[in-house]
């Protein structure tokens, strides 16, 4: 990486401290984001202001090949979106290589069930002889019936 890609991460992050306010440490991790992506294309002899989106999604193939999950990816897709956005805006880009990009699916989880033993113990913890325990019972029975 150079010092003219070093100054260009720098104004960038400038930018983006000034105009939204972002944290120390956003803007840390979008300054890291970058440097791996000029890294990246300086292996690969791109220059990294003019790259192609074709270019971007080797990068972001390469990035699942190091084994990155898919929020870090989307992360990193993220910061190059507005990386290059700025610089349709500062100019002297015209398009945005990055805008047919689409971020890859991150995995959903189901949530856990309790067990019966587990819900059982949960409804019989409220002391029923007094009525604010009979109060949290039926708050909990609610619950449960709910979902």
């Amino acid at each position: 990486m150079t010092a003219l890609h070093s100054d260009e991460i720098d104004r960038f992050c400038d930018h983006l401290w000034l105009s939204d306010g972002l944290s120390p440490a956003t803007l840390a991790s979008y300054r890291q984001d970058m440097t791996r992506f000029f890294k990246w294309c300086a292996t690969r002899k791109l220059p990294a202001p003019e790259v192609a989106r074709s270019d971007i999604e080797a990068y972001l193939a390469a990035q699942f090949a190091e084994s990155a999950r898919a929020s870090s990816v989307n992360r990193r897709l993220s910061t190059l979106k507005r990386f290059y956005g700025w610089r349709v805006d500062t100019g002297p880009f015209t398009q945005n290589p990055c805008d047919l990009i689409d971020a890859p699916r991150t995995a959903r989880y189901l949530p856990k069930n309790l067990s019966e033993a587990q819900v059982e113990a949960l409804l019989a913890a409220p002391d029923v002889t007094t009525s604010l325990g009979e109060r949290d019972r039926a708050m909990l029975e609610t619950l449960y019936a709910s979902g």
